[in-house]
Formats: C-alpha cells, structure tokens, sequence
C-alpha cells in the first residue's frame, strides 16, 4: 500500500534525525538571535551586514545609499524551495529560469524540477555579478558568463542583497544587477556563544505519483562563539547537507522538433514548396513526433562556512571567510517515442515533378495549395543521463582599520567553481514495424499525427501496431548502441583589492573614497564523447531484465504510455566493458570525426576544448556631498580586460591523391574532377582581446525626514563578451566545388555590451507600520549579445576569393523600461488576535526589445525577459505561531530565437507565465521550532515551452508537483 503523505514525509525527518550526527559535521542552520537592528554598510562596501526578519531587511534598504532589495533569514528559512536562484524569485524584478545553455539545456535542463538561473531587469544571467561576502564568484559555465544557483540551498543563507544599481566602488560588469549571498560571523549574533542544530524532511509528490522515491531529509549545524576578556575574537562555522528524490513528468514536442528528429512538418505549401503568401507560418506549422518520459534521479548537497574575526580596537578588524558549496545531481530520462519520418520540413522543395505531375506525399488541396503528408511513423524508446557535478567555493583575508578620518580596507581572495557533466550516457532503440525484419519505421500517409486534449496536449492517432508499441515497450527490440559524452567546465578566479577613504567633520563634502582592484582568472572547457555497438543485445528490452527493471506509468493523467525504468549502474558496466583498454576508447571517440586512425582520435581529443585566462584590473574615486536632506554621490571607475584564449583549429586540405566531380563553374550543365577534400592533423592556436571602460556615475539622494527616502541616478556599466565566442574551437575547410577555403572561428574582436542606466525611486516607512516604494528605471544597452548556447551567435562571412571567415559578431542596440512597487504592511494596531497580521508584496512591469544582430531580428523582446514579476504574501506572526502564504507570478518571455532555423522570429521558443503558491506554518517551542513548508501547492506545471508566441502547437511541458519540507531546529 502506498505510504500517504504525511507518513513519507514524517518518515523522512526520522531518517534525518537519525543523522544529526552527521549534521553537526555537514549541515548548516542560522539561529534567530542576530542583532535587532541591522547597520547600514558604506556604499558598495564589502562589510557583510546581516538581517534577520523582513521588517529589519526593509530598514536597510530605506538606509542604503543605492537602490537594494534585500531577502532577509526569515524569508530563507520559511519557504520550501530548492535552491538559492529559486528563493530570488521573491525579489521584485527577478525570474528565474528552470533551463538555461549549458551543457544541457531546453527540457533537459527543465525536467530536473528546480530554478537553476535569474535574470535581472530584463537582463540575463551572464549580464549579473554573483558575490559570496562580497567576493565576486568563479563563473564555471561553458558557453557563458551566467551562474547556475541551483547549488546554494537557501538554509546555507542568511541574507541576501540585490544591488539593482552600481556605484563607483563596485565591479563594474553588471548591467542587470549584483546579487551578494552573505553568511554571518559570530558578531552578528548576541551573546558570547550560540548555535543549532536542525534536521528535515522533504517530499516530492510527483515523484510519489510515479511510484518512484518521493523523500529525501537533511542535517544541518551551526556554531558561533567569541572569545578574549573583551569578546573581541569570533568564531562562526556551519555546515550543510541535503538530500532530495525527484522523478518528474515530462511531454517533449519541442524536443522531438527542434532536435535530430526534426519532428515538425509544413502542412500547406504553394506550387514552389514555400509557405502560402498569406498564411501565418505558425498555423502552417504541425507537430509530428512527440515524447512521453519521466526524469528521475536524485541531488545531494553540501557545504560550509568559517568565519573568524579578530576585533582588537574599535578602529581595527581582521577577518577570514570561508565558504564551500558541492552539488552532485543524477538525473536519469527514458522517453517512449514516436516520431513521424519524411515529412515536408523546409521551404523550396516543388511539390511537382519536371512534367508538373504531383510527387508522393502530397495533396492537392486546391486553390494552387498542396497538403503536406507523413509518410511513415517510427516507435522508438531513448535512455539519457544528465549528471551534475558543480562545487563553488570562495576564500578571502582582509583587514579595515580606521586611523583618525582615514580607513583602509586590502583584501585578497579566491573563488573555484567547477560545473561538469561527466558521463553523460544515452541508449535507444527503434520498433520493427509489423511486416518487417528489420528496424525502422512503418507507413503512415496521412496528413497529420496528433489532434489535442486538455492544456493543448497531443493526442497520437496511431495504427493498431503503432499503439500496442507505444503501450508495450518491452515488445521494442533490445537497445543496440551506447553512447558516453564528458563535458567539464572550470574556473579558478584569484586576486587582490584595496579601499580607502577620508571623512570629512561638518563639511558639505562628507567623504572621499579610492581603491583598486586586481583579478586574474584561468578558465578549462572540453566535451568528448565516445559510442559503441552492444555485440550481444538480448532478444528484445523486455527480456533485457538485467537494464530494464520496470516502468513508470507514463504521465499520470495525460499518458498510459510506458516508461521504462533502466538500472544505469548495469547499463554503464556495459559500456566500460566495451571500453575497457585505452585503444577501444580511442576507437569509439566520435565527437568531431571518426576515432578509427590516429587522426581521427587525436582530433577528437582536442576539438571541443577551451582554455583561456582573463585579467581585470580597475581602479575607483567616489566622493559623497551631504547636507541635511540631500546627498550626492558622484565617482568614476575605469575597469581594463586582456584575454586570452588558446583553442584547437581542424585542417581540411585538397586530397591530391583522390578526385571528385563537382560542377564546372563555367558550364554548369558541365562537371569537371577536382581534389577531394582531407583532414589533415590541426593544431592549437590562440588569440587576444582587450577591453577598457570608463564608468562614470551619480547618485542622488533626497531625505526630508528618518522615514523617507527619494533617490536617482545615472551610472554606466558593461558586460564583456563569452570568453567561447571570444575564442572557441575553429575549423579551416577547403571546398573543392569552388576552390574557397572557409575558416570558422570565434572573434576577439567582439565588443563589449556597454550601458547607461537610469534608476529613480521613492521609499517610505509610516507610523503605522507600512513600508512602501515605487521606482522607474531604464536601460540603454549598445553591442548586445544574447545566450546562443553552444553556437556562435550571428555567425557572418567576410572575406573574398579563395579565404573566406565565419565568425560570431555583435547585435545593436538594445533597451528596458520598467517600473516596480514594493510594499509591505503590519497591523499591529488591530485587536489580538489580528494584531500578528501583516501583508506585503512586490509587482515589477517591464517591456525590452533588442537588435539580436540578424536580418530580421531588429525589435525582438530581450531573452529571459517577462513583462511582469510579481509576488504576493500574507503573513502572521504572533507569540509562538508563524504562517505564510505567499503567492508567485512570472510573465511570459522568450527563452531562445528561432529554434527552428526558419529566419525569423516567428518560431521563437517561448515559456508560458509560472504561478505558484507556496504556505509555511511554524510553532517556536522555546528552544525547539517546528516548521512545514509547502512549495506549488497547486501542482502548476513547473515549465511549459512553446514554438511562437500565441501557439502550443509544439511544445514541451514538466510537471514536478509540489514540494514539501519538514524541519525540526533546536537552537541554543
């Protein structure tokens, strides 16, 4: 009998209580005790502050002197979501992104169940800072500059500070915003020692709706304590660990028609095989192959803080932070198949013979139009591995010492973050058709596949055949092949600041600030991947007992479509068996070219790698004017960048030894023999790029009274290019119809996106315990570049006669205009027990549009940018019981331009709004506090994506269910 909810979930806390132990070395937890009121830092200071409850986070955004958002220990600790990039989604202007353009992407990316990215304002994740205690983190993804935040859970959090604008004293290279995670030390805590210790449950109810593991727990300690006569050394050290069991549904359409299948088809076209004038491309275009699967797999995650600081003086402050974050995620997806084969996919092909007789697979339809058809459908079943391995860490010594009006702050500090997917493995197989020996797939003939259900689903109608296969999957024929693909990803960041300032006593102007720092960062990328041939499958899956080892069923309420469920440990072995010497490895290498000679495994080796070092240095001055009421904040940063990437170029040649026929450019009814083409060994190159910015900024800030603020400002910043665009893997290649050798490569010559940006705002803190702000903001962006993933992004040829080059180039120009409303409201005047109420909330409006640098692309809507974000809560707090229930929305916004390589943005990939409510209830015991979190309490698809804006015609949907988290915290 299935365990009920409450039982698993229960359940699950025992088994984290049984390891509280292991907690008190691997988890972490903050204790409520921190201070009642939270100081302000200096401008764009490093000095970690911390807050513990909402209403202190909105004191410190009323005091800061640039526009912040700040998530405070209450909202972390209250929620019972995943990751630290889902928990941003509280901030108003923020959306998180369930997949980005990594190693993985699209669905793949998105059937994992949790946040993974943000944008910010309109901006994408690479166009953000992402700081630990003020140390700028290591960016480990391949292809970009974003961050993936899915590997910081929210317990291992105090306090978060979005900065949405950028003084002088702050790294330059964040257009969207800069977002510093911040862990305490023991100074930001009462008392001379404290510590917790707490364990917790979680449950994944879609998983459970599967039959699969649906629990997972987590152990989490920390400790702080001061010593010395005058308390004036701290120590702080916490720890963490996480476990969680996901196994999500997921219904791939875009998948299946954006990938190899090509599962899409035209369905009209004219007597010249184009669409009809007229017609809109989207209602021509039908879906014909789909997938039915379920991701499953499990995440762990771990790590820790030490904080030591050591307070001899009032004036004198040495500290070290520490912090270590591991994310090691499997993520296991088999998909049951069915895809339509030779349909009418691109435009051009006549669907007329030279004697203007009709070819096979078309209707005439009439009125000069011809109804495309789908000759044949294929069963087919796919086995894939996503497996995660990321670590971020980062280290930082420093000193603030305060001699009369001067202060002083050097610093030096370290970040390494890693974000591979090692081992990636993939297995399929293909239905034999009724009738047939060999593997294939069977004809169809009609004109389209799939008509659709409830929430736009397709609904496959298929031959009696096709059907029972599609139900049976263990009929199929047992899975022929395995594929392994590595890809690792690394960057090692180090280096050194200095701040200083002067105060100046009862003068207009208040202070001057200066510093400089140096960063240097080494980056290593490569993706290999290597295929064999099982010499011995068994007679069909299912008699292969020993991989298949039962099946999911299908996608509850949608699909009665088996899933099978693949023993990977067993399907690995295999592959290693047939890969068990160095010479079969070399054998199967295949990512670039065929492993079978010398040559072939040489440029397999090389072909996918990257490696590069970037240096950054920069240098500030920053003064701050104040009188009564208005301060103004005037500085200047200038940042300057040298890159340098080493990459590998493949070498194609003229074959002297082999000819071939191509036509003759003079007479083409003619064809003359030419050389063939050769690959010949390639080589590593490298290249350089260099970018300097000069900054300037000003802040204003008008405070008629305590409780009122009004600001404004102007300041500029940039972005630098992906150091893959700047400089990936090259190819050089003779073409022997033309006698043209093409050379595709990135280009260092790429500019950097630079940005002026203009912020207004109005913040008020009533008598009647109200906080409320409304602002504007606007960006002008120049050489945008959006997330092409693993492509180079607006590839363009130059050149002439016999050398031609493709390399990536920049787009124009590119703006946002938004408007945001916070507000949060206590009731504390009403009577008991109303008096615990309070609500608040955030709605943030915006509208984008960018030149993305193609013929067509000139107003497209920004990537990863909705038009609106917002956030609701209700809130009671009162004696021991705390409840919330807060309310998310995240507007529509495209996630990818023309997925389908059309040339336009009619088929641009769009992911439908995200709403969710999310309750907590907690109960303080005294020393023992009682929390449940439940996330998605309605079971709202986590992701649906669609080709064209105002079409489902194509699409791929997740549903992960809610999420619910148990935890017990003793705290002393």
């Amino acid at each position: 009998m299935r365990k009920t909810f409450t039982t698993k979930l229960l359940g699950a806390t025992a088994l984290g209580s049984g390891v509280l132990t292991l907690g008190l070395l691997c988890g972490s937890a903050w204790a409520q005790e921190a201070a009642p009121e939270a100081k302000t830092p200096e401008t764009g200071s490093t000095e970690v502050v911390i807050v513990s409850n909402r209403f202190t986070a909105k004191t410190m955004q009323l005091k800061s002197d640039n526009s912040i958002s700040v998530l405070s220990a209450t909202d972390l600790q209250r929620t019972a979501v995943h990751n630290a990039a889902e928990i941003l989604g509280l901030m108003p202007g923020v959306n998180v992104m369930m997949t980005g353009n990594s190693f993985i992407g699209g669905i793949d990316g998105a059937s994992r169940g949790e946040g993974q990215y943000v944008s910010i304002r309109s901006m994408n994740s690479e166009y953000n800072v992402n700081l630990i205690n003020g140390v700028a983190v290591a960016q480990a993804q391949p292809y970009s500059r974003g961050v993936q935040l899915n590997l910081i859970p929210p317990s291992g959090l105090q306090t978060i500070v979005l900065n949405k604008t950028s003084t002088a004293n702050m790294d330059g290279d964040a257009i969207g915003g800069t977002i510093d995670f911040r862990t305490p030390t023991a100074f930001d805590f009462k008392g001379k020692q404290r510590g917790s210790l707490s364990v917790s449950g979680n449950f994944e109810s879609q998983a459970d709706d599967l039959g699969a593991d649906s629990t997972g727990f987590g152990a989490a300690a920390d400790f702080s304590r001061k010593f010395g006569a005058d308390d004036n050394f701290g120590v702080y050290v916490s720890a963490y660990y996480n476990l969680r069991h996901y196994a999500n549904s997921e219904l791939g359409g875009v998948m299946e028609a954006s990938g190899g299948d090509r599962a899409y088809a035209l369905s009209y076209v004219d007597g010249n095989g184009n669409i009809p004038s007229g017609m809109d491309p989207l209602q021509d275009l039908i879906l014909t192959g789909f997938n039915v699967g379920v991701s499953s797999g499990h995440t762990e995650l771990w790590g820790g803080t030490v904080s030591l600081d050591w307070r001899p003086d009032v004036d004198t402050s040495y500290y070290m932070h520490l912090t270590y974050a591991h994310d090691w995620t499997t993520q296991n997806s088999s998909l049951n198949q069915i895809v339509g084969e030779g349909s009418v996919r691109d435009e051009g092909t006549s669907p007329l013979d030279a004697n203007g007789s009709l070819k096979d697979g078309y209707i005439a339809a009439g009125n000069g139009l011809y109804q495309t058809t789908i000759p044949a459908v294929s069963n087919r079943l796919w086995y894939e591995t996503n497996p995660l391995h990321s670590n971020l860490s980062t280290l930082d010594f420093g000193v603030k010492k305060r001699v009369g009006k001067w202060h002083f702050e050097p610093n030096v500090f370290y970040s390494f973050g890693r974000n591979d997917r090692p081992n990636h493995l993939e297995m399929w197989t293909t239905s034999i058709p009724a009738g047939s020996s060999s593997r294939g797939a069977a004809p169809y003939g009609a004109a389209t596949l799939v008509t659709y259900g409830a929430d736009n689903f397709p609904i496959a109608h298929l031959t009696p055949g096709m059907e029972y296969t599609a139900l049976n999957p263990g009929t199929m024929p047992a899975p022929c092949c395995y594929e392994v693909t590595s890809g690792l990803s690394q960057q090692e960041k180090y280096g050194a600041r200095f701040d200083g300032g002067y105060d100046f006593d009862q003068s207009l102007l208040q202070s001057i600030s200066f510093g400089a720092k140096y960063v240097t960062s080494n980056r290593d990328v490569s993706n290999r991947d290597y295929t064999v041939t099982d010499p011995n499958p068994a007679s069909s899956l299912g008699a292969d007992t020993a991989a298949i080892v039962g099946y999911y069923p299908g996608f509850p309420g949608k699909y009665d479509y088996l899933v099978p469920i693949v023993d990977h440990q067993v399907v690995a072995a295999r592959y290693n068996a047939l890969t068990d010497t160095q010479a079969k490895l070399d054998a199967a290498s295949d990512i670039c070219t065929g492993g079978g000679n010398a040559l072939g495994v040489l440029t397999n080796y090389n072909c996918n790698t990257l490696s590069g070092t970037e240096t950054v240095s920069a240098a500030y001055v920053m003064a701050k004017f104040a009188t009564d009421t208005l301060e103004i904040i005037p500085g200047i940063r200038y940042e300057s960048t040298d890159v340098k990437n080493t990459y590998w170029v493949r070498k194609f040649e003229p074959d002297p030894t082999k000819m071939t026929t191509v036509p003759d450019p003079a007479d083409p009814t003619k064809v003359i023999e030419v050389p063939d083409v050769i690959e010949v060994p390639g080589a590593y190159q490298s290249n350089t790029a260099s970018f300097s910015k000069v900054l300037p900024s000003v802040f204003l800030n008008y405070r008629p009274d305590a409780k009122t603020v009004y600001r404004a400002s102007i300041w500029t910043s940039y972005t630098r290019p992906p150091m893959f665009q700047l400089g990936g893997s090259s190819s050089s290649k003779y073409d022997p119809s033309t006698g043209t050798t093409t050379i595709t490569k990135g280009n260092p010559d790429l500019k950097a996106i630079g940005a002026v940006n203009v912020d207004a705002n109005g913040t008020w803190r009533t008598s009647t315990g109200g906080y409320y702000g409304v602002g504007v903001f606007y960006k002008d962006l120049s050489n945008y570049i959006y997330d092409s993933g693993t492509g180079y992004i607006n590839g363009a040829t130059s050149g002439s006669g016999a050398v031609l080059i493709s390399q990536p180039k920049n787009g124009g120009n590119a703006s946002v205009l938004g408007i945001e409303f916070e507000g949060q409201q206590k009731f504390d005047g009403m009577p008991a027990p109303f008096d615990g109420l309070s609500i608040g909330g955030n709605l943030a409006l915006q509208t984008s549009k960018a030149d993305i640098g193609t013929s067509w692309g000139h107003e497209e809507r920004m990537q990863n940018a909705p038009d609106v974000t917002a956030n609701l809560g209700l809130y009671y707090a009162r004696e021991k019981v705390t409840v919330d229930i807060t309310y998310h929305y995240s507007g529509a916004y495209v996630a990818n331009y023309d997925i389908l390589g059309k040339g336009g943005s009619w088929d641009n990939l769009w992911v439908e709004p995200v709403q969710h409510l999310d309750v907590h209830a907690g109960y303080d015991f005294g020393v023992v506090q009682l929390d449940l979190s439940i996330a998605n309490l309605f079971k709202n698809y986590t992701y649906y994506s669609h080709i064209g804006e105002n079409s489902k015609a194509i699409a791929d949907v997740i549903q992960s269910g809610r999420t619910a988290l148990l935890t017990l915290k003793y705290a002393y």
